[in-house]
């Protein structure tokens, strides 16, 4: 049996829900069934849905157990490898991957030649599963999807005025505690991620250089803040972070405001004079934005320093040279076309190449066995889901632990009808009538895109 259904679960809302919604509306054009949602929603509910081709985004060594469940209903697994594109030890970046995982798994979809080369170094027995793909959050800095972020970043301009953006990346040495994690490096070992002295001595060089960075960074801006009164900063941290420490660092200072939505930060990028960030993916996103970033490092450790950012952006060593920009600003990237032109062996499909086709031809030449139909997807059921867990929350209302607090940081629980207004102006800007799709929430926080047979 083929199956033309497609699961697209979301972790993180900021990075993720517009790249799975634009390619779910890509692939439902041709043909296909894609349905969106939470990964614990897909988690909860898998059983009721019928077989179909799971996408997950990591084959960390934890999640066998979860995709071992997925696989038991008939699914086949394939996996985008969202954390592949950065990296600055082989080793260190093959700890993520848990190679019983590859059992489970039809195709991992990787970005680019460097990550292909770098798991071949470990994995070299499942070449045939890698596939050269790239990444749909690549597709969305291409025209027309680049639009929708024009469009917002307008909004966001209006709302705020001019603005210098800081994304801040430092999960390693800026986490929200919790009983079982105190401590960066020891929690790693303890978890069987950090096997050798090679291992452990990058992590403790990872998590040193994050920790003098960020407080490198506090005290940037606060010396910035000072001497620019009428320069308004905001910041966006990264939605693993403890956003209370910047909360807390910048209480004081009435031009540095903390951000802490979930809309997709390429918006803020274009919306923005200037970014800084910290060894991070919007640098790259920046840069493909045609937007000027500057990473601010100036603790130095090029050991844990990404290669592609590095080659990229403009790296800040000195604080001093930020002050000196500012005083003349334009936003030029040097240059730009020879940089380019080194991110053709990090980025598959940097160019002509469509990430969403390359997916489908391989989801295409498999089978499935299991369920053919979904189960209590009728409306009357959806809502009898709904009220259970309305009614669940209100009867266990507590302080929430530090993992929900993570949880809610990094997923919003949006409701249909704001999920539904992005998905009519995701439609608007690819061109598409809402006429020939058919959208529905086939079970809570669970959205079904289709052609419409009408």
């Amino acid at each position: 049996m083929k199956s033309k259904r497609i699961y697209l679960p979301i972790e993180t809302t900021k990075r993720e829900l517009l790249s799975r919604m634009s390619f779910a509306i890509e692939s439902a054009q041709k043909g296909w069934e894609p349905v969106f949602g939470s990964k614990s929603d897909f988690l909860n509910k898998i059983k009721y849905l019928k077989s179909g081709h799971y996408l997950g985004k990591s084959l960390q060594p934890g999640n066998y157990k979860n995709y071992d469940y997925i696989k038991s209903f008939g699914n086949n697994i394939s996996i985008f490898d969202e954390e592949g594109l950065f990296s600055f030890d082989e080793e260190f970046s093959n700890r993520r991957v848990g190679e019983k995982n590859f059992e489970l798994i039809q195709n991992y979809f990787l970005w680019g030649k460097k990550n292909k080369e770098e798991l071949l170094i470990r994995f070299k027995s499942i070449e045939d599963k890698l596939i050269l793909a790239g990444n749909q959050r690549i597709e969305l800095l291409k025209t027309p999807m680049k639009d929708y972020f024009f469009d917002e970043s307008q909004k966001i301009k209006k709302k705020f005025g001019n603005f210098i953006l800081v994304t801040t990346k430092f999960p390693k040495a800026n986490f929200i505690k919790r009983p079982d994690l105190q401590d960066f490096v020891e929690h790693q070992i303890k978890k069987g991620w950090l096997y050798n002295d090679h291992l452990i001595k990058c992590a403790q060089d990872a998590h040193e250089h994050e920790k003098q960075n960020l407080l490198r960074l506090i005290n940037f801006l606060k010396k910035f803040a000072n001497l620019k009164k009428k320069e308004q900063i905001f910041i966006r941290p990264h939605p693993n972070e403890d956003y209370s420490t910047y909360e807390n660092a910048f209480i004081k200072y009435d031009n540095i405001h903390v951000i802490k939505d979930h809309d997709n930060t390429n918006s803020w990028i274009l919306a923005c004079k200037f970014l800084i960030h910290f060894n991070c993916t919007t640098g790259l996103e920046s840069f493909l934005l045609k937007k000027r970033a500057f990473n601010f490092m100036p603790f130095k450790n090029e050991n844990v320093e990404y290669e592609l950012l590095n080659q990229i952006s403009e790296i800040i060593r000195n604080e001093e040279k930020l002050f000196e920009i500012t005083e003349d600003f334009e936003n030029m990237i040097p240059n730009y076309e020879e940089k380019k032109q080194k991110l053709n062996e990090f980025i598959f499909n940097i160019g002509d190449k469509n990430f969403s086709n390359i997916v489908l031809d391989q989801l295409n030449k498999l089978e499935n066995f299991g369920n053919n139909k979904d189960k209590f997807t009728a409306s009357f059921y959806t809502y009898l889901l709904k009220l259970r867990v309305i009614i669940r929350n209100f009867v266990s209302l507590k302080k929430k632990s530090s993992f929900e607090l993570k949880s809610l940081q990094k997923l919003k629980p949006y409701k249909k009808k704001e999920i539904y207004e992005i998905y009519e102006s995701l439609l608007k800007k690819l061109g598409i009538n809402k006429n020939n799709l058919y959208f529905k929430e086939i079970l809570p926080r669970l959205y079904l895109i289709k052609k419409n047979e009408n």
